[in-house]
């Protein structure tokens, strides 16, 4: 899968292997009909289609490119831009002055940078990088444009990467050593009890005497 850069930021950002997109926080919603779109192979017409359902005021800046072959299609609104590596240079293309948006076709493609507001700074490093999803961000970037640091369009993620986390079993408490007990006394043999053979003796007399305390 292609990989491409990611400036997070307050917007929303569409990425697929045919589409990209930068689209105002207000349309958080319409992102989410537009991946659905995505994902069932819709061209950028439908895409507009959906786009133009909200009506024009309530549709904020947005900048989305499809790739075409050796070349792409451009379309930006209001704030979002778009910055095109091309075979003749970079291409700058805005949308300031139109009040519902600006199209282009630019053929021979080599990076596309989609941005709201500002474009990334040239010499900038996006060391984040994604394959596809809806995410927070202000620029999104695939190719390598100017001194901008980006991943090669034609680079490929690697498979089967997971990030497992474990968790530690809690120490055991440290053993306490105890004292050892003291053995149970041992009862007296009643056998050696002098005492007990005079009780007896007095039990077993015919006057059954109780026996005194010796002397």
């Amino acid at each position: 899968m292609t990989l491409t850069s990611v400036h997070f930021g307050r917007g929303v950002g569409l990425v697929s292997e045919t589409t990209l997109a930068v689209l105002d926080p207000m349309n958080t919603e319409l992102a989410q009909a537009l991946w659905q779109l995505v994902g069932d192979g819709a061209g950028i017409d439908e895409l507009l289609e959906r786009l133009s359902t909200t009506g024009l005021r309530a549709l904020g800046s947005f900048a989305m490119v499809q790739f075409e072959g050796d070349g792409v299609r451009v379309v930006v609104r209001g704030d979002a831009g778009a910055v095109i590596g091309a075979g003749t240079g970079s291409r700058v293309i805005v949308a300031h002055s139109v009040r519902t948006w600006h199209e282009e076709v630019v053929p021979d493609t080599s990076a596309v940078q989609l941005h709201l507001g500002q474009p990334v700074a040239e010499g900038e490093r996006l060391p984040f990088h994604v394959t596809g999803g809806l995410i927070p961000a202000d620029a999104l970037l695939r190719g390598h444009l100017g001194g901008t640091e980006l991943r090669s369009s034609d680079a490929e993620a690697p498979e089967g990467i997971a990030e497992v986390l474990t968790i530690d079993e809690p120490p055991a408490s440290p053993r306490v050593p105890t004292a050892p007990s003291d053995p149970a006394p041992t009862p007296p043999d009643p056998a050696g009890c002098w005492w007990c053979r005079r009780w007896r003796a007095r039990r077993s007399s015919p006057t059954g005497s109780a026996p005194r305390a010796g002397r």
